[in-house]
């Protein structure tokens, strides 16, 4: 018998774990007994399971998961993380509704997750299109680093995101200088940071991330990922770590993950769109760009102010 719900999830997980491996139904008393419940506490648990959607049967024989709910993103299917994450339906914005946990308190790696966006927004004054099916979550986080040093939590969180779909999905998935993750049929997500300082440090930064999951979007340049969203984030929470944006091999990692480092790019400055052409070598420790003109002199650019076309030019 299973009781302890901090190790082993929530009594939902483990009533539909107990359903989603038994081909026939299985008895309120049985469940009972394995979830350390009453039997009414089973029936209101199956309840909310019904209304969430999924497809349980009732009969004098027990309970049976005749349809279980496609990729679901409700908490509790993410085991032990359940209580990490806080689940809406339908909200203007993940980063609003993170801000506000944020500020009441909310411990570092807290989810903020929610079915639709109404008002998902990207970098500046951008906004995100939130088509149903898609992955839209923020993290909060509250990394030991200097405010100048911010943009390395965007990098930590684009490694993770990278290395999770190319596992899911062998596809050749790449990070994007400075906060977006692409294949080469387009942009599949885009990582948007906001965060609060005091003096010099970081109290909190929140990592909002959208993903493609549902399908495209029917606009130019981005593309989707062949993998359901619950696998992704699943498997983001497993590698990303807020402490990564403290590490010292940060920049090597990110570095192995983006084509475009080592090629000659185009980019343009965002404050007149003038052109420039050089060589990407990377990123530095503030998780600026690096490029080097063609008469040698290094620049460094923060996030913002530059563009890279990220198909770069033959070398």
């Amino acid at each position: 018998m299973v009781n302890n719900t901090t190790e082993t999830g929530s009594k939902r997980t483990l009533i539909l774990d107990i359903l989603r491996n038994g081909q026939n139904p299985v008895s309120g008393e049985a469940i009972a007994a394995a979830a350390g419940i009453s039997r009414v506490a089973v029936w209101k648990h199956i309840r909310m399971l019904k209304e969430a959607g999924y497809g349980i049967e009732s009969s004098p024989a027990g309970y049976r998961l005749a349809g279980d709910l496609a990729d679901s993103v409700r908490p509790w299917e993410f085991g032990t993380r359940e209580r990490f994450i806080s689940y809406f339906e339908e909200t203007d914005s993940t980063m609003n509704r993170a801000r506000e946990e944020a500020f009441r308190g909310a411990e570092s790696g807290r989810v903020i997750l929610a079915e639709k966006q109404s008002s998902g927004r990207g970098t500046g004054s951008k906004s995100w299109i939130s088509p149903e099916g898609g992955l839209f979550f923020t993290i909060i986080t509250r990394p030991a680093l200097s405010g100048a040093y911010a943009h390395r939590a965007v990098i930590a969180c684009q490694c993770a995101l990278v290395e999770t779909v190319r596992t899911l999905t062998g596809a050749p998935v790449a990070a994007g200088w400075p906060n977006d993750v692409r294949t080469p049929e387009g942009k599949i997500s885009g990582i948007l940071a906001e965060s609060f300082h005091s003096g010099n440090s970081i109290v909190f930064q929140n990592l909002g991330i959208g993903v493609n999951t549902g399908g495209k979007t029917g606009k130019e340049g981005l593309a989707a990922v062949n993998s359901g969203r619950r696998d992704v984030l699943a498997g983001f929470l497993e590698l990303f770590k807020s402490g990564d944006a403290e590490s010292g091999s940060l920049e090597a990692r990110w570095a192995a993950l983006c084509p475009d480092v080592g090629r000659k790019v185009c980019y343009t400055l965002d404050a007149d769109g003038s052109p420039g052409l050089g060589m990407f070598t990377g990123i530095d420790r503030a998780g600026w760009a690096v490029l080097t003109d063609e008469d040698g002199t290094e620049k460094r650019f923060p996030p913002g102010s530059i563009h890279i076309q990220h198909k770069g030019v033959s070398q």
